[in-house]
């Protein structure tokens, strides 16, 4: 009788979570981008969008754990000039995951995955534009596989090592209402104590969100896009794990990079301007702009001025 219920709840788990699959596909299939999945070498089945020809670039997004959505825009403003591909990093967005555990959530797996796309698509180089935490791995995929890069565009990204998670959260706390900061501790307590914690990331998240934009008024509609389904705390924890077991620091690896980079970050991110510069310290052949009057997501509060550094980069 046990192992028959098992089995039975098994099934229905199962079915729920392909029902979930399938309405989440039906909402992303309003779009005009093409929708296509592969499977990794460790047997999970990763979702990417793409769309327009060209030159390819793909698009690596922020969190860790955060889903891909917010960068739409950006697949959609640069798909008259190059084939723009949106990978759904395991556990986020489509690429949900049944078990997430040390040995399949890590960076060295993340990186496989970017390679394992890139020979789904059969390309040999590409150029790769990562965001936040995206430009962070953008950053590390380019330092093990350098041959397979035509040049990479950091925007907002995350440092070259770890010094800026000293700072990072101070700049978050600064750009806040006391308000906002109180909520930000009613939330942190409720995942210390493990109570709901995947709705209190998720509101946690939503207040954080008006210190990432230099004009306001922008935070309250990127804020109405989280949903419980947007983040992925479980991917977070097992990646900045991984990261500070390791040491994190990439400054020794670009010394013989030798591909052009991109770095673009607005004056007031919360990642700081010492971290581009840093960076573009670090990284050879690297060019650094800041935008004036701008947070993290620049394509939103400047979009005239990023998108203009990116194509007059990618046209180089």
């Amino acid at each position: 009788m046990i192992h028959t219920s098992c089995a039975q709840l098994k099934n229905k788990q199962m079915k729920k979570g392909s029902l979930l699959i399938i309405l989440t596909l039906i909402s992303y299939l309003g779009l005009s981008q093409t929708i296509k999945n592969f499977v990794t070498s460790d047997s999970i089945k990763l979702y990417y969008q793409i769309e327009g020809e060209g030159e390819p670039l793909f698009l690596i997004s922020m969190g860790p754990g955060y889903a891909p959505d917010y960068l739409f825009q950006v697949s959609d403003s640069l798909k008259s000039n190059f084939k723009v591909i949106l990978l759904h990093q395991r556990g986020t967005g489509l690429s949900k995951m049944d078990s997430i555990r040390t040995s399949n959530m890590n960076i060295e797996r993340c990186l496989q995955d970017i390679d394992e796309l890139r020979i789904e698509l059969r390309y040999n180089k590409i150029s790769l534009m990562g965001n936040s935490f995206g430009g962070l791995l953008t950053m590390y995929y380019s330092v093990n596989y350098p041959n397979r890069i035509k040049s990479i565009i950091l925007v907002g990204s995350a440092g070259i090592d770890l010094e800026f998670t000293r700072y990072f959260r101070a700049n978050i706390l600064s750009r806040l209402s006391i308000i906002e900061v109180k909520e930000i501790e009613r939330w942190s307590d409720s995942i210390r104590s493990n109570r709901n914690v995947k709705k209190a990331n998720t509101e946690m998240m939503k207040v954080t969100v008006p210190a990432y934009f230099f004009n306001k008024t922008y935070a309250a509609n990127f804020c109405n896009q989280i949903t419980e389904g947007t983040y992925n705390h479980l991917v977070s924890d097992y990646l900045w794990m991984d990261l500070m077991k390791n040491g994190y620091d990439l400054k020794p690896k670009f010394k013989e990079f030798s591909q052009n980079a991109l770095i673009i970050i607005g004056r007031q991110d919360i990642v700081g301007e010492s971290t581009a510069y840093k960076m573009n310290d670090n990284i050879p052949n690297s060019e650094l702009v800041i935008i004036e009057e701008c947070g993290h997501l620049p394509w939103i509060e400047q979009p005239n001025i990023f998108y203009k550094e990116v194509r007059d980069f990618l046209k180089k």
